[in-house]
């Protein structure tokens, strides 16, 4: 199966969704669009009237930050590119059923 060579620090939003299903990736590359997907998507928010979402936008960012959801993000994207699965859906519900079992069980070792 071929591989897209444009895939690496420059893959983004348009690469995720405009690939071929047949191209496999390398987990760092996977890692790479992830990464990317989010920096795409930040970006999209900012607007023409920087001034008025400053503040809410830095909010928002400093919380998804704190509670660790755009790391979830970041790997749930990965996971997905990587593994590509039939179910997308099902397989992000499953990723997200499994981090909260770990949240939990860590929770009671402590």
């Amino acid at each position: 199966m071929a591989k897209n060579s444009d895939v690496g620090e420059s893959a983004g939003v348009k690469d995720f969704f405009t690939t071929d299903r047949n191209d496999l990736y390398s987990y760092t590359e996977c890692r790479a669009i992830g990464k990317n997907f989010l920096k795409e998507l930040k970006q999209a928010v900012i607007g023409k009237n920087l001034q008025e979402i400053e503040e809410p936008h830095a909010k928002a960012t400093k919380y998804l930050e704190e509670t660790e959801i755009l790391h979830l993000l970041e790997d749930l994207i990965t996971k997905l590119v990587f593994k590509r699965p039939e179910k997308p859906m099902e397989f992000l519900v499953k990723e997200i059923e499994e981090f909260k079992r770990r949240g939990s069980e860590r929770q009671s070792m402590d």
